[in-house]
């Protein structure tokens, strides 16, 4: 579970206990125990809280922890962060270690991290193959953001043609 991944490679980055955890975050440490685990998926404020606890941007855990709960995600940047969330679930890899797995340049990579606009699905498969992420939960939050992305420009390029004197 790419949550509990990520949980505990920050826990174990940031050499913290349990217990200094659990009293940071408000909860017993055999919480915090069973969510670094994968036993439990706690409450979003538990894991925003232990986040910031662990050093990380509660924003990079977001998508890891609405996929854990079966949150449908849809959007460029839910795509971006979830991508972002594997990064920290896989010991945050640099871009430069990515490229060499994915045989991507750097610069794709972190347009696909953090970049405007929707990477496209063959760079985004090949980022999550090299953060040992499962594309196939991936691919239809890719998808609603591409159709989400395809619906907004076609909203802007469609123009009304008709002169405003035919309405009366």
């Amino acid at each position: 579970m790419p949550l509990a991944s990520a949980l505990s490679h920050l826990h174990r980055r940031s050499s913290t206990t349990y217990k200094v955890l659990g009293a940071e975050v408000g909860v017993d440490p055999s919480y915090i125990s069973r969510a670094v685990s994968g036993e439990r998926i706690p409450s979003w404020p538990v894991t925003r809280k232990l986040a910031l606890a662990l050093e990380t941007d509660p924003e990079e855990i977001l998508p890891l922890w609405r996929a854990a709960r079966g949150y449908n995600l849809a959007g460029t940047t839910d795509v971006q962060a979830a991508l972002r969330g594997l990064r920290t679930a896989a010991a945050h890899p640099d871009v430069q270690t990515l490229a060499a797995r994915t045989h991507l340049a750097a610069d794709q990579i972190t347009h696909a991290l953090s970049g405007p606009g929707l990477p496209d699905w063959e760079t985004t498969r090949a980022i999550v193959s090299a953060l040992h992420g499962q594309h196939e939960l991936i691919r239809p939050l890719w998808n609603a953001a591409r159709a989400a992305a395809l619906s907004t420009r076609a909203a802007a390029s469609s123009t009304c043609t008709i002169s405003a004197g035919a309405f009366g």
